[in-house]
């Protein structure tokens, strides 16, 4: 399940008791939640993880947990939840072979890094609503020439 910063924050996971929990980043994001201050914020979205038996952040988890699994989504941050994914299940004792088929079972996911055209042209659909998935969106689709509309 997915916990948001505001669910964090409004108190709505109260009672849930987390067996595994998993992070993908911190940015400078929701912070209206925090009354603009990004210490408050990071110490709430953190708070989860210390709520959890067991706790990962993607950008502790060694890259080689993914090496064979071959990702047909692009993005830098798709890789990242990728490694996530296979930790947390490797935690709750999936094989190997499991992870590995489920995670290279992902085509597209709607509206993230979807190629919707692909012939004279590439043009991608990504959901990037925030400075970071902004950067990181564009960052992942940069090559060669790249035009942009964002609203």
């Amino acid at each position: 399940m997915e916990v948001t910063i505001h669910a964090i924050h409004q108190k709505r996971i109260w009672g849930i008791d987390f067996d595994i929990a998993g992070l993908t980043n911190i940015t400078h994001e929701h912070l209206d939640v925090h009354d603009g201050s990004f210490e408050e914020y990071k110490k709430t979205k953190l708070s989860l993880l210390k709520r959890a038996k067991k706790a990962f952040k993607s950008e502790d988890i060694d890259e080689a947990i993914i090496k064979d699994v071959s990702l047909s989504i692009a993005g830098e941050y798709n890789r990242l939840n990728a490694k996530l994914a296979a930790a947390m299940a490797k935690e709750l004792k999936v094989p190997d072979e499991v992870i590995k088929e489920g995670l290279e079972a992902v085509k597209h996911i709607p509206g993230r890094m979807q190629v919707v055209y692909d012939e004279e042209f590439m043009a991608i659909v990504d959901f990037a609503h925030t400075p970071h998935g902004l950067e990181t969106a564009l960052a992942s689709a940069r090559d060669g020439l790249l035009i942009v509309v964002f609203g």
